[in-house]
């Protein structure tokens, strides 16, 4: 019985695997991007707390029919930096209700580094981009440290918008709370001994 008691308790101890989300949403704002004036990538920066992205969403609309946007992934922004592009989505329209559109890029990160998500309307893809854009954000910095939100505005330096953030949910895995933590391994190893002594024990019985 003291047996059966005690693993008990240890089957509850290790943290169950779970993804990481920072969410900024529900947006309170719009911000306008025309692309009329020119190609741009326009979003925000967060810190991975994970190994892998999973997913994010965006919430965007648009003015012209049939305008394109690409989601991006990128490394290396920072405040009048050049960025690096990690991925990118397949071209789709934007419509002009303000949307929230999904995105699976299931992309390796390091953890603790930052990355930047956006959307694209031509700068470092092809698209078939018209009109102006707007971007749904959120009040105060709720993505911290390292968050900004800007845009390249058709050069290649990162340049500072505002202190709001980008509307968006962003999913992660691979990060220290998806595995048990390493106190609660030990007591898995005896969970396991008390198995195998019950077991040796109905044997015998």
């Amino acid at each position: 019985m003291f047996a059966r008691a005690l693993l008990c308790v240890t089957l509850a101890t290790p943290a169950a695997a779970f993804a990481t989300t920072i969410d900024s949403r529900p947006y309170t704002n719009q911000l306008s991007v025309g692309t009329d004036n020119g190609a741009d990538i326009f979003g925000g920066t967060f810190q991975a707390d994970g190994t892998q992205l999973d997913s994010f969403t965006l919430t965007l609309s648009g003015t012209a029919p049939g305008a394109e946007l690409r989601a991006v992934v990128m490394s290396g922004v920072a405040l009048n930096a050049p960025g690096t592009l990690l991925w990118q989505s397949d071209a789709f329209l934007i419509g002009e209700a303000m949307t929230e559109y999904s995105f699976a890029p299931d992309l390796a990160l390091t953890d603790g580094d930052i990355y930047f998500i956006g959307f694209d309307s031509g700068l470092l893809t092809t698209v078939a981009s018209a009109g102006s854009n707007r971007i749904a954000v959120a009040p105060d910095d709720r993505i911290a440290p390292g968050q900004v939100l800007g845009r390249f505005n058709g050069g290649a330096l990162f340049e500072y918008s505002n202190s709001q953030d980008v509307a968006s949910l962003i999913v992660m895995s691979g990060g220290a709370s998806d595995v048990p933590l390493p106190a609660t391994l030990p007591l898995a190893a005896a969970g396991a001994g008390l198995i195998g002594l019950a077991a040796r024990r109905r044997r015998r019985g």
